[in-house]
Parts: structure tokens; sequence; C-alpha cells
């Protein structure tokens, strides 16, 4: 049985609202936030105008300030080169969203922020940015599921391998289709590639997983990684790579 990817109901419930209320608009907005920043445990400003879309800066600002003000979410300093502020969820915020999803099972949320390094908040923000793009610019009316990394490390308990970054569904032609990202910022060892790419082979061979994209921040670590997909005998089709103006560009201190 393969990992149950869940989308975020609070979003496409708020996309679907005939002739809203500004209350029904805000208590929407605030429950995706509060279950974005729980299902990745940070997030940030930038990640966060993509994913609603639809609100202006300034009023993501102050509905986060008001978030901030209740004690529902909890600001904290990002060491990043394209944003300052990260969020993490607070108790009363944790409260909200489970009497919003009554019939969901919670685990415990992250709250620690302290342990966590500069190149930590840029590759989570990374995954977050690209998942974020996909949902946010959707116009299929199909809800669009995903696990992330710690929802995936936590299904593949048992592995001693670093899965995937995030699995994320889409409705292909009425059929839904599952894909593997992984976020390379990174030259890696030939044996820590080997080792990924061989648990992502299973995940392929097994079902679970129809393709999987590495995506890199430049050609030139697109094309190391191309080159042992292929001397690992890796079906190309299945095992992709891309380079994402999106992703030099929040690396390199800018916005996408």
């Amino acid at each position: 049985m393969s990992i149950n990817l869940y989308p975020l109901h609070s979003l496409y419930a708020l996309r679907t609202l005939e002739n809203p209320s500004f209350a029904e608009v805000g208590n929407l907005r605030k429950i995706t936030i509060l279950d974005w920043v729980y299902r990745f445990r940070y997030t940030s400003i930038p990640v966060l105008e993509i994913l609603l879309g639809d609100i202006p800066k300034s009023a993501l600002v102050a509905l986060l300030s008001r978030m901030e003000k209740r004690g529902e979410i909890r600001k904290f300093s990002l060491v990043t080169g394209f944003t300052k502020v990260g969020f993490c969820l607070r108790e009363k915020g944790f409260l909200l969203l489970q009497q919003h999803f009554e019939n969901r099972q919670f685990g415990r949320f992250f709250t620690e922020t302290a342990t966590l390094s500069a190149s930590n908040f840029v590759h989570d923000l990374a995954i977050q940015h690209v998942i974020a793009k996909q949902i946010g610019t959707d116009t299929s009316g199909k809800k669009i599921g995903f696990a992330n990394e710690w929802e995936i490390r936590s299904y593949y308990a048992e592995s001693k391998t670093k899965i995937l970054d995030a699995i994320v569904e889409h409705v292909i032609a009425d059929k839904k289709k599952r894909f593997g990202v992984e976020v390379e910022l990174s030259p890696k060892t030939t044996k820590r590639i080997k080792m990924a790419l061989h648990a992502s082979k299973k995940l392929v061979e097994d079902g679970d997983i129809h393709a999987i994209q590495y995506l890199c921040p430049t050609k030139g670590l697109a094309a190391a990684l191309n080159r042992q997909i292929k001397e690992s005998g890796l079906d190309p089709n299945r095992f992709l790579t891309a380079v994402p103006t999106g992703l030099k560009q929040l690396i390199a201190g800018g916005r996408a």
C-alpha cells in the first residue's frame, strides 16, 4: 500500500466559494496557512504569496501579523538571501487546525527552529516553492495531493536512505499519477547519488511513483546527474532532470 497524499482542502474550498463573505475568505486563508505550516514545519511569505495567489502581499503580511498576535503562529529569523522571516506553528494555531478538520489524524507539531541552518532553510523553502507553485497555478479544478519530506520519512521509516523531498499527485487524462520530486542544490558523492537512485528506482518499480523529477539550479549539476542516471541503467523517461529558472533565483537570493 502506497503513502496517502492529501490536498490542501481549505485552499480548494476557498477557490470554489460563491459570493463569499470577507469572514469566510479570511478564515479559509488562515486555515490554509496553518495547514501548510503544520505539514512543512515552517514557511515564509514568498511561499505563501505563491500558494494563495489571489491575496496582495500587504494583506498577507497583515493576516500573518494578526495570527502572530493571537498566538496562532510564531515569527522567527531566517538565514537566507531571499527572505529574512519565517513562521512556525503555536499551540493555539494547532488547536484551530484540529477543530477545523475533526476527522483527520494529527501528530506532533514542529516548534524548534534554533537547530536549523541556512542550507536547511534554502532547501526546505525551495521544495515548498516547487509544490506551492504547482498548487497555486493549478486551474484544472482537480485537487493536487502531496506528501512532503517529513511525511515521506515517517511512512518509509524503515528505510536507511533518504527517499524523496516530495511526492505530488496530478490527475492526467482522468487518471491519477504520482511524481517524485528531488531538489538537488549541490553536487553529491557518487556513492550518495547511487544510493538515492536505488531507493527511487524501487518506488518506481513497485508502482508507488510514475516518474521522478530532479530539479537542479544549474545545467552542469543536471548534466552530472543525467550521467549517473544513464550509468545506473535507469529509464530516462521515468528519471528526469530540469533546471527551473525560479530555483536558481531562490538560491541566488532573488525572487522567483
